[in-house]
């Protein structure tokens, strides 16, 4: 799997506070939402941001590179009391639940010692260096 197959994931770079914050809020206004009869509105979509620090020892030369991942993953209840209506949406909650099955299912192999099963979803892909071996 290459990310760059991953359909709406973009990687842009900012030289500023202020060009971050501008793919930020496109990256907010592009996310789908919607409502049901648990929340007025909520997130369809998921929004990963992972933020690279690179830094130079002009002395030495040496480099150095961070990570930091920030993740807002959409939520879906339990589809009875969503009352979630339409082929679309139903569709869209089975894979939002079954994503965020797969993300628990990887958490606890890493907790408890097992190898995690990443090619179960593609979110799971991305974040692999993040979580674990």
């Amino acid at each position: 799997m290459n990310i760059n197959d991953i359909v709406g994931l973009l990687e842009e770079n900012a030289n500023d506070i202020k060009q971050a914050m501008e793919y930020l809020r496109s990256g907010r206004d592009a996310r789908a939402v919607a409502s049901n009869n648990i929340n007025e509105d909520i997130w369809l979509s998921h929004c990963l941001v992972c933020i690279v620090v690179r830094g130079s020892n002009l002395m030495t030369g040496e480099s150095t590179c961070s990570k930091l991942w920030v993740v807002n993953l959409a939520g879906i209840e339990r589809l009875e009391k969503t009352g979630v209506l339409g082929e679309r949406r139903l569709t869209e909650s089975v894979n939002i639940n079954r994503l965020l099955s797969n993300f628990e299912n990887v958490i606890d192999a890493l907790v408890n010692n097992r190898r995690p099963l990443y090619r179960d979803s593609n979110l799971m892909h991305v974040l692999q260096n993040a979580l674990g071996p």
